[in-house]
This record gives C-alpha cells, structure tokens and sequence, in this order.
C-alpha cells in the first residue's frame, strides 16, 4: 500500500478511493483511510495524499 500509495502521489493523485470487502476495513483504517460510506456490502473508504516527489 505504501508503494501505491507513493506512486500515486507522484504522479498527481491527491485522493484515493476504495470499495472494501465489510472485513477488510480494519486493515484500510490502520493505514489511515476513513469510511466515508459505511452502508452496503463494501464500504467506502478514502485516503488523503500528499502530492509532489
């Protein structure tokens, strides 16, 4: 995730969004997303980047 997360930022992303499967929030939230969508069978969840090299 870190890598994912360090290539997106370089190239410009400054959010990133994901549809969860219900038992993988927990590892989402550990990494510091935030469920912006709890309802449903996937949660949303979603992670500010910070942008540049």
């Amino acid at each position: 995730m870190t890598g994912l997360e360090k290539f997106a930022s370089q190239h410009g992303v400054e959010r990133l969004v994901v549809n969860a499967a219900r038992d993988a929030v927990r590892f989402y939230e550990a990494l510091g997303w935030t469920v912006v969508e709890a309802g449903g069978d996937n949660p949303v969840l979603t992670k500010e980047l910070r942008t540049g090299p």
